[in-house]
């Protein structure tokens, strides 16, 4: 649009200025949104590209391996656990003291200790499948000193048919 041809049109020169004012103001917005469209359809463009690399994959198949893989990884945490405490309680054989235990009662609490994981009662029923502690008096039962009140004549007796000086 020209001043000109407003003007020619019959059209004042305070009019055509407002007219002019416009119409640059909004050719403006329109180069701002001509810009943003082509950004957008670039983008688009580059996102269509990554998109075809993954377009062979199955979602639900994925989500279903997470969720195979996510409970298999807690089943192992939890069965460390078990096998931890049992070391811990001084079991002799995992695999029996497990045959023993209710597994599917234990589980962990919110602080991530085991819950439900009572050993002392298969400690009391099947110690055998258990080191317990017991206390042995060391020595061999011999006691050395001088008790020997009784036999000291004979002892004496001995030692000078020996030879030997008292």
């Amino acid at each position: 649009m020209d001043k000109d041809f407003l003007t020619g049109l019959g059209i004042e020169d305070e009019v055509v200025k407002k007219i002019l004012d416009k119409f640059n103001e909004t050719k403006s917005q329109e180069n701002e949104v001509k810009e943003k469209l082509l950004t957008a359809e670039e983008t688009i463009k580059n996102l269509e590209g990554k998109l075809q690399h993954y377009s062979g994959i199955d979602i639900e198949k994925l989500t279903q391996d997470a969720l195979f893989w996510e409970d298999k990884y807690k089943k192992h945490k939890l069965d460390t656990a078990i096998d931890t405490a049992i070391l811990k309680s001084k079991g002799r054989n995992i695999k029996a003291i497990k045959a023993l235990i209710d597994i599917d009662k234990i589980s962990f609490n919110e602080n991530g200790e085991l819950e439900g994981f009572d050993i002392e009662d298969l400690k009391k029923s099947d110690s055998y499948l258990f080191d317990i502690e017991t206390t042995k008096n060391q020595g061999s039962g011999f006691n050395q000193g001088k008790n020997y009140s009784m036999n000291e004549e004979l002892n004496n007796q001995v030692a000078r048919a020996m030879g030997v000086k008292i």
